[in-house]
């Protein structure tokens, strides 16, 4: 039954979506009415993009891979696993900010989360716009109420306690603000023109013994979420002066089912379409020893559905849909991108999707989450990539001009 009732719910979305279009032959503008221009043309041109290609994307590609790091234990000069795996580059690059805030009380502080330089991090985000790329970015920010980092959740009342306007949390909140608005407004290109980024804050908003910022109790609701979602974006427009932001708001994986299950509807935590540009999903296959086809299988159905979701939800709402966080926990399966990546996510009309990050296995021994040059999955992604007319990386995408 539960199955027929998802299928009713895509489809009345479908319905609907193509109502709202005939009906008011809208064009998509950004929920920043203040948008500079290559801001708006970044958001027209993803929007139009999609309907034809899906770009790839990884997490901090240039700043560190399997066995490197940036200037650091790179005798080889790395430029990113995926460049030296089938010499082409992604055309969407994920950063973080997280940490960024620790700036407030010692500004000598010169990096953000996993060591990333922040002049490393400008120059970047400056070569990525140079060639015709996008730049979106995170943010794990530490608990501005209990400490710790963005995984310390207190005793789940650190949201309502920072939109206590004019308490010390407040201020220190709005400080952080302030670090991430001097940010944003130092990315420049040549001409002095503000670079245009997505930015993804408070992601994986339907997670739940994770994140500070969706955990609730103690008298703080989960509707608070939302109110802090405005908040910040106000905050960036409209005291800082912010123009240049796409805002990005994240699913996690499994809604679907929740959805048909009745626990749970995705406008308890969608701020509005006034705040927001890009929905998008964060979808991990569960971690495996092995290519488990069966766990497989019922991922990707899961996945499926998910993408069929967003979509149409991002459409009715003149929104644009992308996978902004994805991968196989180090990738078991040899054959992951022809049988697992591509059929998933091919011809979805989704914006992007954005493979998770590599660490370097140096100073950092976490898991990894796209293709590297050594790893056993290569040919299989050399076969993806050789044969994809859906998927679309810089070298094809710097021919086509995303900000104008």
């Amino acid at each position: 039954m539960l199955p027929l009732l998802c299928t009713l719910l895509v489809q009345i979305l479908k319905a609907q979506t193509q109502q709202a279009f005939v009906a008011s032959g809208k064009n998509i503008t950004t929920a920043d009415p203040k948008a500079t221009r290559a801001t708006k043309n970044l958001l027209k041109n993803l929007y139009l993009l999609k309907e034809r290609y899906t770009i790839f994307g990884h997490q901090d590609c240039l700043a560190y891979g399997n066995g490197w790091r940036y200037n650091v234990n790179n005798p080889s000069g790395y430029v990113a696993d995926v460049y030296n795996t089938c010499s082409d580059i992604p055309g969407v690059f994920g950063w973080d900010l997280g940490q960024i805030e620790q700036r407030l009380n010692n500004a000598s502080i010169d990096y953000v989360i996993n060591q990333v330089k922040l002049r490393d991090l400008r120059q970047w985000v400056k070569w990525v716009y140079d060639n015709n790329g996008i730049n979106t970015f995170s943010w794990h920010a530490d608990n501005p109420v209990f400490g710790g980092n963005a995984w310390q959740e207190g005793d789940k009342t650190t949201v309502c306690k920072i939109l206590q306007k004019g308490s010390s949390w407040n201020i220190k909140f709005n400080g952080w603000l302030n670090l991430l608005a001097d940010f944003f407004l130092s990315l420049k290109g040549d001409d002095g023109t503000l670079i245009p980024v997505i930015f993804r804050p408070f992601h994986e908003s339907t997670l739940t013994n994770c994140f500070w910022w969706n955990e609730y109790g103690n008298g703080c609701s989960h509707s608070s979420y939302i109110a802090l979602w405005q908040y910040t974006i106000d905050y960036l427009l409209n005291t800082k002066g912010v123009h240049n932001l796409l805002y990005a708001q994240s699913l996690n994986h499994a809604i679907y089912k929740n959805i048909c299950t009745g626990s749970y509807d995705i406008e308890e935590d969608y701020p509005g379409n006034d705040y927001v540009d890009i929905l998008g999903l964060d979808a991990y296959q569960p971690n495996l020893t092995s290519a488990n086809t069966s766990i497989t299988k019922i991922f990707m159905q899961d996945v499926n559905d998910e993408c069929d979701y967003i979509t149409e939800f991002a459409s009715l709402n003149h929104k644009v849909a992308a996978i902004t966080e994805t991968g196989a926990e180090n990738i078991p399966n040899t054959r992951w991108w022809t049988q697992v990546f591509s059929p998933l996510y091919a011809n979805k009309k989704l914006a992007y999707v954005m493979l998770w990050r590599n660490p370097d296995k140096l100073t950092d021994f976490t898991s990894f989450y796209c293709i590297y040059p050594k790893h056993p999955s290569k040919p299989d992604f050399l076969s993806f990539y050789n044969g994809t007319n859906s998927f679309v990386f810089l070298r094809k995408l710097h021919a086509i001009n995303l900000y104008r």
